[in-house]
């Protein structure tokens, strides 16, 4: 009998150790998975995006949540989404990917500089404890909260707020 229960524990082991994770969704579909993330895929489709995060990356984003974008100054959001403002959308959204990698946050080095989409950098930084993307004109600091969930296409970051390139004043938008 104790040959067979341990047979038995072998086998559940092995079954666990033995089975993969594979991510089944690309980064879109994730975001549009996740109410939290509302918002940004509305941005991204406004921005024009979607398709491009649907490709075959492989990305890095770092996807701020709905709560983030609502801490934009009153209106700003609107207009962000208004076609007028597309580029500045579009500026905006890729200071928050990173082509062409997939960087798990445990690779990242305090005071590293990510080279983003739109050609400006965010720093790694690490406040009591927790790890935050310093960038944008004031220095924000987004905080990570959830960390590397895999998408086929990719890796997506949640964060607390939306960072703002350094090259951009969000009062000049129409």
């Amino acid at each position: 009998m104790a040959s067979v229960q341990r047979f038995v524990v072998a086998a559940v082991v092995v079954g666990l150790f033995s089975t993969v994770y594979a991510a089944e969704e690309n980064l879109i579909q994730l975001a549009e998975g996740d109410p939290d993330l509302s918002i940004l895929v509305k941005a991204c489709s406004a921005a024009g995006l979607v398709p491009t995060l649907e490709g075959p990356g492989p990305f890095t984003v770092f996807a701020p949540t709905n709560k983030a974008f609502e801490k934009l100054p009153n209106g700003t959001l609107q207009k962000l989404l208004d076609p007028a403002n597309k580029a500045e959308l579009v500026n905006i959204l890729e200071y928050h990917i990173i082509k062409g990698e997939e960087r798990r946050s445990k690779t990242w080095q305090m005071g590293e500089k990510l080279k983003m989409m739109n050609g400006g950098n965010v720093t790694v930084t690490k406040l009591e404890g927790h790890i935050y993307l310093l960038g944008g004109p004031k220095g924000d600091h987004a905080q990570l909260l959830d960390r590397d969930v895999e998408a086929t296409n990719g890796l997506a970051d949640t964060i607390a707020m939306v960072l703002i390139p350094t090259d951009m004043d969000l009062t000049t938008l129409k």
